[in-house]
C-alpha cells in the first residue's frame, strides 16, 4: 500500500510541476497558479477519483484482507490528493517567490542588435524565456511529430486493429483456463521453515491429506444402540467418499464399545445414560488419553455424566488443485448436513478453501460495480454517449486482459488477485478518461486531427504517470513473498494495459467512431489555457518584427498621431487634409492594425532596415504591402510612441 500511494503521489506532483513550468514566468503568482491548477488539477482529480472509487468498492468485499487493504489505500489516496491541491501547491508558489526574489541577476553586456540598438541581449532572452519541461517536452515532440503520423496512417490503423483482435482472443482464451484458489505454500517466503516442511511432506507422504473433523454439537443418547449405529453408518458413508482414505475414521465411541464388550459376549451391552457416562469418564478416558479431548461433559452438578458434544475424524487424500479442495469441503459439509445427527464438518484448512466457493462471485461483483461506478465518473467528465461507450469498452477489455494474463503467469483467482484487479481497473480508467476528454476538447477539422491534438496534450503525462507508478512497484519485485511478486506482476501489467489502451487502441477507436465536432465543447474540465501574459521571447520577436521595417507610412502615421495629441479633443482638418492626400496613392487593406508578414521571404535584411535612403524604405513598403485605414491611423494608440521613435531613428 505505501508503494502504491507513493507512485500515485509522485505522478500528481509531476503533473503540477509540468503545468507550472508551461506557464509563462512573467505572469503573476496568482495567474500562474490558477492556470496550473486549471489544467493539472483535472488529471489529478480524474486519477484520484477513479482510484478512490475503486478502493471504496473493494472495501465492501467479504474478505477481511481485501477490506483492510482497500480501506487503507483509499484513505491514503484521499490524503495524497488533498496534499497536492493544498500543501504542495503552496510550496510551489513559495519556492517560485524565493527564486524570483533571491536569485542573482546575470550581468548584462550591452550589444548592438540589428534594429533595436542597445537592447536585450541573449542573456536577457534566456532569463525571460519560458523554462523547458524536460522529458515531458521530449515526449510531447514525439507525440506531435512522429507518433500520430505512424498510428493514424491506414497501415498503422490496420496493424492496431489486428493486434487488438489478437489480444482480445488471447485474453478470452486465458479467462476460460483461469483457475481458482491459492497455494498455501506460496504465502510464505521461499526460505521459510513451513515451505521446506510442505515440500518434504508432499515428497514422502503424497497420499496423506488433511484431517476433517465431524462434531456432534448437541446432546444425544449415546448409550442407545440405535444412536451408536447411526454414528457408525455415518462414518462408513464418509469413508465411501473418493476424497477420504478407506478405514481412516477415528471414533472414540467405537473404541469405548469394544472395551465394554467381554470376550464371551461380543454383542454390545445396553447401559443407561448415567452409567454409560460414568464409566466413560472414570475408566475409559483416563486409560485412552488420545480420546480425552474428543468428549465434552456437562458442567452442571445435577447431570455430570451427560455428554454435551463429541467429535470424530477422517483422513482425506491429498488434493492437488484448488478445485478439488473446494469439492472436498463442499462434499464433507453435504454429508454432515444430510445426516440425521446434529453434525458439523470442520478442518483448519477450510478457512483457505472457503473463498474458493465464492471467489468468482466475490470477484465479478466488485469488479462489475467498479465498472458501473467508473461509468458515472466518465459521464461527469465526458458527457457524450459515444465517448463513454469507448471508455467502457476499454475498461471491459482491460478486465478481460488482466484475468487472461493471470492464467499465463500461473496466477489463480483469489482474494489477493481480486484487489489487484480492482486496482488495475482504477488505474486504467484514469488513463482512458483523460484521453477521451482530451479528444472531446480538442479542435480540428477531422477526427485524426483531434486525436493528434489529444495525444500531444495527454500522451506525455500518461507515460510519466505510468513510469512513476511502475517504479514505485518495482521494489516489490525482489520480495521473497508470493504476495509481493504477484502484486508487482499484476500492477505492471495493469499499467501496460492502461498505456496500451489510452495511447494506442482508444485513439484508433476514436478516429473511427469518435463523436464529430459540432460546436464549441461544453465539458466540465477546461482545457489548458495559454497564459494571459506573453512570454519574453514572443515580446522580443514581435519588437524585432515591428522595428525591422520602417516605411514612409509609419512616419506619416507618427506625424498624424502627434498632431492628434497636440490638438487633444479638437480635430484639425486643415492639417489632416494634406496628409490625407499624400496617402491616397498608397495601397489600402481593410485592417484595424498594422499587419506585418511573418513569411521568411518578406523579412527585411539588416542593411535595408538601417538604410537612410528614403527610396529604400519606400521599396520595402511595397514589398511588405503594409497598409492601414486612415480613420484608424488617426488614433495614437495603434502605434506606441517608443516604437515610433525607434522606427524614426532607423528610417531617418
Amino acid at each position: 500500500m505505501p508503494f502504491l500511494v507513493l507512485g500515485i503521489g509522485v505522478d500528481d506532483m509531476l503533473q503540477l510541476l509540468i503545468e507550472w513550468r508551461k506557464v509563462s514566468a512573467t505572469s503573476t503568482q496568482d495567474e500562474r497558479l490558477s492556470n496550473t491548477l486549471r489544467s493539472a488539477a483535472v488529471s489529478i482529480t480524474i486519477t484520484s477519483l477513479t482510484d478512490l472509487l475503486a478502493f471504496c468498492i473493494g472495501a465492501t468485499s467479504p474478505f477481511l484482507s481485501v477490506r483492510n487493504f482497500c480501506a487503507c489505500s483509499g484513505l491514503g489516496i484521499f490524503l495524497c490528493y488533498m496534499n497536492q491541491l493544498t500543501f504542495f501547491s503552496g510550496c510551489i508558489v513559495l519556492i517560485s517567490r524565493r527564486s524570483k526574489c533571491c536569485q542573482r541577476k546575470k550581468k548584462q553586456i550591452p550589444q548592438e542588435s540589428l534594429c533595436l540598438g542597445n537592447s536585450l541581449n541573449s542573456c536577457d532572452r534566456k532569463s525571460f524565456s519560458a523554462p523547458a519541461v524536460g522529458i515531458c517536452e521530449t515526449f510531447s515532440k514525439y507525440f506531435s511529430k512522429y507518433y500520430p503520423k505512424i498510428l493514424l496512417h491506414w497501415v498503422g490503423k490496420t496493424i492496431t486493429v489486428i493486434i487488438f483482435v489478437a489480444y482480445v482472443c488471447m485474453s478470452i482464451y486465458g479467462v476460460t483456463r483461469l483457475e481458482e484458489g491459492l497455494n498455501l505454500e506460496a504465502l510464505v517466503p521461499s526460505e521459510h521453515y513451513y515451505r521446506h516442511h510442505a515440500v518434504i511432506d508432499y515428497k514422502f507422504f503424497p497420499n496423506c491429506g488433511i484431517v476433517v473433523t465431524f462434531v456432534i454439537h448437541q446432546p444425544i443418547t449415546y448409550h442407545e444402540v440405535r444412536t451408536q449405529e447411526k454414528v457408525h453408518s455415518f462414518l462408513k458413508s464418509v469413508e465411501a467418499s473418493d476424497f477420504v482414505v478407506d478405514n481412516s475414521s477415528v471414533s472414540w465411541l467405537e473404541a469405548y464399545n469394544h472395551s465394554l464388550m467381554s470376550k464371551d459376549k461380543p454383542k454390545r451391552k445396553v447401559w443407561n445414560a448415567s452409567e454409560f457416562g460414568k464409566k466413560l469418564q472414570t475408566e475409559f478416558l483416563p486409560k485412552n488419553f488420545q480420546y480425552l479431548a474428543d468428549v465434552k461433559f456437562s458442567k452442571h452438578a445435577k447431570s455430570p455424566w451427560v455428554i454435551e458434544a463429541s467429535r470424530f475424524y477422517v483422513v482425506c487424500h491429498r488434493t492437488n488443485t484448488s478445485e478439488d479442495e473446494k469439492d472436498l469441503m463442499l462434499e464433507m459439509r453435504k454429508l454432515a448436513s444430510n445426516s440425521s445427527l446434529p453434525m458439523k464438518a470442520f478442518s483448519p484448512n477450510f478457512v483457505f478453501y472457503e473463498h474458493y466457493a465464492s471467489i468468482v462471485k466475490n470477484t465479478l461483483l466488485p469488479v462489475g460495480v467498479t465498472v458501473i461506478g467508473m461509468l458515472f465518473v466518465a459521464l461527469v467528465f465526458i458527457p457524450h454517449p459515444i465517448a463513454v461507450t469507448c471508455v467502457i469498452g476499454s475498461m471491459a477489455s482491460v478486465v478481460v486482459g488482466m484475468m487472461g494474463f493471470m492464467q499465463l503467469c500461473s496466477l489463480a483467482l483469489s482474494a489477493i488477485t481480486t484487489m489487484q484487479i480492482i486496482l488495475g481497473v482504477g488505474i486504467c480508467v484514469s488513463f482512458t478518461v483523460r484521453t477521451s476528454h482530451a479528444f472531446m476538447t480538442a479542435t480540428g477539422k477531422s477526427r485524426n486531427e483531434r486525436v493528434t491534438s489529444a495525444l500531444v496534450k495527454v500522451g506525455a503525462s500518461i507515460l510519466t504517470g505510468a513510469s512513476c507508478s511502475s517504479l514505485s512497484a518495482f521494489a516489490l519485485y525482489y520480495g521473497s513473498s508470493f504476495i509481493f511478486a504477484s502484486f508487482f506482476k499484476t500492477m505492471a501489467f495493469a499499467l501496460f494495459l492502461g498505456v496500451l489502451h489510452s495511447i494506442v487502441f482508444l485513439p484508433v477507436m476514436l478516429s473511427f467512431v469518435g463523436p464529430r465536432r459540432t460546436g464549441k465543447p461544453r465539458l466540465f474540465i477546461p482545457t489548458t489555457a495559454p497564459s494571459s501574459t506573453p512570454s519574453a521571447d514572443s515580446n522580443v520577436d514581435s519588437k524585432e518584427k515591428n522595428y525591422s521595417s520602417c516605411t514612409s507610412k509609419e512616419k506619416l502615421e507618427r506625424k498624424l498621431s502627434q498632431e492628434s495629441t497636440t490638438s487633444k479633443n479638437s480635430f484639425n482638418t486643415q492639417t489632416v487634409k494634406p496628409l490625407k492626400s499624400s496617402l491616397s496613392n498608397l495601397p489600402r487593406v481593410s485592417s484595424k492594425s498594422l499587419l506585418f508578414s511573418n513569411s521568411k521571404d518578406d523579412k527585411i535584411s539588416a542593411e535595408s532596415a538601417n538604410s537612410n535612403d528614403e527610396e529604400a524604405c519606400t521599396k520595402n513598403t511595397k514589398q511588405h504591402k503594409v497598409s492601414f485605414k486612415l480613420e484608424d491611423s488617426l488614433k495614437p494608440q495603434t502605434v506606441q510612441s517608443s516604437e515610433l521613435s525607434l522606427c524614426e531613428k532607423n528610417c531617418d
